[in-house]
């Protein structure tokens, strides 16, 4: 299982097309892709990530643990570059976000509000996701 499962695994407990929903997975994709781009996750043959989440009441945390622990996520400024902007997109969307070393790997995360009026699978309230 790759990004594709971790999207798919994540809007589970949260009504399909909900702004919440559509979100989550924006958010953890961009974070799942960097893990993969620029972290040897994604570039040595036995990389790889995983993926937690933990909803309360109103509001969903997601961690994306990788093995990129020489390196710190970059905020990138420059309008002109073609890429670079994803993390620019979580710092926009979430309410939080942060990145935590540890060991040998680290691990980036958000938060996001949960509105009253989205529905929440009352059976999910943590796990992790599928690594790669």
């Amino acid at each position: 299982m790759e990004v594709s499962a971790c999207r798919i695994w994540l809007a589970f407990p949260f009504a399909p097309g909900s702004r919440t929903s559509d979100n989550l997975r924006l958010l953890a994709t961009e974070l799942s892709v960097n893990a993969m781009k620029h972290t040897i996750s994604g570039r040595w043959r036995r990389g790889s990530f995983r993926v937690r989440m933990w909803l309360s009441d109103r509001q969903v945390r997601v961690e994306v643990l990788d093995q990129g622990w020489w390196s710190g996520p970059r905020l990138r400024n420059d309008p002109t570059e073609t890429s670079g902007r994803g993390l620019r997109i979580v710092e926009a969307t979430a309410t939080r976000w942060g990145v935590r070393r540890k060991g040998l790997g680290r691990t980036v995360w958000f938060e996001l509000p949960i509105p009253s009026d989205v529905p929440v699978a009352g059976s999910v309230k943590s796990g992790s996701g599928p690594s790669r």
